[in-house]
């Protein structure tokens, strides 16, 4: 007898692709010399 897997009711989570949120990132971050890798990571996991 086979057993079936049975398929999980919650849909995946559903993310921009990271190129977008990093975009987004540096955009409201509005820093005139350039947005740090660290502020950008806070950014993306906020």
């Amino acid at each position: 007898m086979a057993t079936a897997m049975k398929a999980s009711n919650s849909s995946p989570n559903v993310h921009p692709p990271y190129f977008q949120m990093i975009t987004e990132a540096i955009t409201s971050l509005k820093d005139r010399n350039g947005t740090s890798q660290p502020a950008i990571a806070k950014f993306i996991e906020a």
